[in-house]
């Protein structure tokens, strides 16, 4: 008897490599848990992020678009309408906001803004914001990426008083970084990636599909823009070649074909896990949310989808 206890005093070679397996079972079971339950806490605090922001946003567009509603159209915009005052009137409210809300450096870092359409729109006495970027932006280099620059503009833009007051970026706490080579900050998401802001997304068929209202632009309800009789006239004081609604979609987005529209809400994306949006994005007016790369957009979150209407 005390042979064979002798003889099982320890592990066989067989027994800890079963231990072992074992173990790194457990661990990797585990660690497939923390990382799990890490990145579902990432994507809360993502869609905090987005839902926080979206509502500070919703304000400050209600209020650039109330504004904009009760201010006398100036001549140069009711002569391109065609003297349809509800037209015109759809025309100054998104001059109005593509002021109010620039998506990339080149819409600011350049000597005079309203010298080029359709801010060109906008009479001197009548110019708001575009100073405000300008001292913002004084020195710094574009990084040169869609979702850094709409970023860094919509913190800026959301830091003015308007609405229901400034976006307070230490509020954000993490949620804001510095993401250029100057020292800029930037709101993020969970993961560290930069949000995208797109002032009037188009293109996008979830998001069109969410539309309470079919192949209508909210801030162009009677579908003036898209009057035959209107948009398929020359533009003979801009740009000869072109016609109204060639116009219409280079200097503000473009529609759902020839008679129907876009639902063209801010938008704000986050690029989610993979850190790649697939959206298309790069070409102005930077409007685009149609899909350009399969399977990159899977994960991405979306303000519309959390409540972030108008």
């Amino acid at each position: 008897m005390n042979r064979i206890l002798r003889h099982r005093r320890g592990f066989t070679l067989v027994e800890l490599l079963v231990v072992i397996a074992i173990l790194a079972v457990l661990v990797g079971l585990t660690g497939a848990g923390i990382f799990q339950w890490i990145n579902s806490q990432k994507r809360r605090n993502s869609e905090n992020t987005l839902r926080t922001v979206y509502q500070t946003l919703k304000s400050h567009w209600s209020e650039v678009v109330s504004e904009a509603r009760k201010e006398p159209i100036p001549t140069e915009v009711m002569n391109f309408a065609g003297n349809d005052p509800d037209r015109a009137r759809v025309i100054w409210i998104k001059t109005r906001l593509i002021e109010a809300f620039p998506v990339r450096y080149a819409e600011v870092q350049v000597a005079d803004p309203y010298l080029s359409y359709p801010l060109r729109f906008i009479p001197p006495g009548k110019r708001r914001y575009m100073l405000s970027y300008q001292a913002a932006l004084s020195g710094k280099t574009s990084p040169n990426d869609p979702a850094i620059e709409s970023s860094v503009l919509l913190l800026k833009s959301l830091g003015m008083k308007r609405g229901s007051g400034p976006l307070n970026a230490d509020d954000l706490g993490t949620a804001t970084q510095i993401k250029t080579s100057d020292g800029v900050r930037a709101i993020v998401d969970g993961w560290s990636n930069s949000v995208y802001f797109v002032r009037f997304a188009t293109s996008n068929a979830a998001l069109n599909a969410a539309n309470p209202t079919p192949n209508v632009d909210p801030l162009d309800p009677k579908g003036t823009i898209l009057s035959s009789s209107w948009s398929g006239q020359p533009d003979a004081t801009v740009m000869p070649s072109s016609t109204k609604l060639a116009r219409i979609t280079a200097w503000y987005h473009a529609p759902n074909g020839a008679t129907q529209a876009w639902y063209t809400i801010p938008v704000i994306a986050s690029a989610g896990q993979d850190g790649q949006l697939g959206l298309n994005s790069a070409a102005a007016p930077f409007d685009n949310l149609g899909i350009s790369n399969a399977g990159q957009e899977a994960d991405n979150l979306y303000s519309y989808k959390l409540g972030g209407t108008p």
